[in-house]
């Protein structure tokens, strides 16, 4: 019973580990007016009617391309941000990035989960590290 047990915990924390999408900020890049911010990920962004919106403190941005790196096989998605939202942007503000164009109520929430993905059925949105603005070159 315990050897079962273990094995259902272990082919479990195998399947979140396997779902997470492993998004990181790639770059953070002044173009002119915009700033374009780049996600990379180890797994292929599902593709569908919704798109992607990020969400930096709350505020939308739904404007991107996304790419795959040839030499790293990487999947790079690149929101670009006008200069000026940016600029207003604060330092180390929460970023979100979610399938679909509102944010998730859970994390609204006072008590919103920490972990970096989540997979659930119907739940589509990954938190990323905060914003640092020291991370933008011109």
């Amino acid at each position: 019973m315990k050897h079962t047990l273990v094995v259902i915990l272990f082919l479990i924390i195998g399947s979140i580990v396997q779902a997470q999408q492993n998004l990181k900020i790639e770059n953070v890049e002044k173009r002119g007016e915009i700033v374009a911010l780049s996600i990379s990920s180890t797994k292929s962004f599902y593709v569908g009617a919704h798109g992607y919106t990020l969400f930096i403190n709350n505020q939308p941005f739904r404007r991107s391309t996304s790419k795959i790196k040839a030499e790293t096989k990487q999947v790079i998605m690149t929101f670009f941000i006008p200069l000026s939202e940016y600029q207003k942007l604060a330092d180390n503000s929460n970023m979100v990035l979610v399938y679909g164009e509102k944010m998730p109520e859970e994390l609204t929430r006072p008590r919103a989960k920490s972990s970096n993905a989540t997979t659930e059925k119907g739940k589509n949105y990954w938190k990323l590290n905060n914003l640092n603005k020291g991370q933008l070159k011109n």
